[in-house]
């Protein structure tokens, strides 16, 4: 039995839904996207864009990344599939820039699935992370925690501080 709100509560009208004319439950995919969180504020966990860390959104910007950080021999890139709706990617954050900031030799990229529906066409689970190495993907993970992402990242980023 729904009982009526009591009379000190006021109704909630979801102004977003009301302006689509969707039935309630009925969202249409790019009007999800609309509504979902705008991108992450910088934060002190991450480094400042540049160097050996960058962000891609859309299939041109992914490909043209790819090229350009795979053309050296043995670099190791490291893409986070993510999305800005979710809470267990901005909690892997902090591990990321870490390891950005230990393994300098290699290259992370923050990648928006929502932005990338081919490239991420395999992401299953958010985040996922991917390891590229002579522009073939050697290893993949997710539904991890930040101390499993730092052992991932010394199995294959330990090559690279080893040699340096």
């Amino acid at each position: 039995m729904v009982s009526d709100p009591p009379p000190n509560v006021p109704a909630y009208d979801d102004p977003r839904r009301l302006s689509q004319g969707a039935a309630p439950g009925q969202v249409s995919p790019a009007a999800m996207r609309a509504m979902q969180m705008p991108d992450l504020p910088p934060s002190a966990d991450l480094p400042a864009r540049g160097g050996n860390f960058g962000a891609v959104r859309g299939e041109d910007a992914f490909e043209s990344m790819m090229q350009t950080h795979t053309s050296t021999k043995g670099k190791l890139v490291v893409v986070k599939f993510g999305a800005s709706w979710c809470t267990h990617c901005a909690g892997m954050l902090p591990a990321f820039g870490d390891a950005s900031r230990l393994f300098p030799d290699a290259h992370f990229v923050l990648a928006d699935v929502d932005t990338l529906p081919d490239t991420a066409a395999h992401v299953r689970f958010t985040p996922t992370f991917a390891f590229f190495r002579d522009g073939r993907k050697v290893d993949e993970v997710s539904k991890i925690k930040p101390r499993d992402f730092e052992d991932r990242m010394w199995l294959h980023a330990g090559e690279d501080r080893a040699e340096s």
